[in-house]
């Protein structure tokens, strides 16, 4: 009987930037408790943060020219 090959090599993620986070104790809970509250996976959920705290830092920048 031939094997047949299961292992998906075409994910996006593959393709993605990665970087090793360590965080404070107690932080991976509060942050595994807020993912959970909005339905996501912890991932998004520190991804959304970072894109606000982002968002945030860009207008202050350019109310800060003005």
């Amino acid at each position: 009987m031939k094997e047949i090959d299961l292992a998906r090599t075409d994910y996006p993620s593959d393709k993605m930037d990665q970087y090793v986070l360590r965080l404070p104790n107690g932080m991976r809970g509060c942050i595994k408790e807020i993912a959970a509250l909005n339905m996501r996976s912890m991932n998004a959920e520190i991804i959304m943060a970072l894109k606000e705290r982002i968002e945030r830092h860009t207008n202050e920048k350019a109310e800060a020219r003005s």
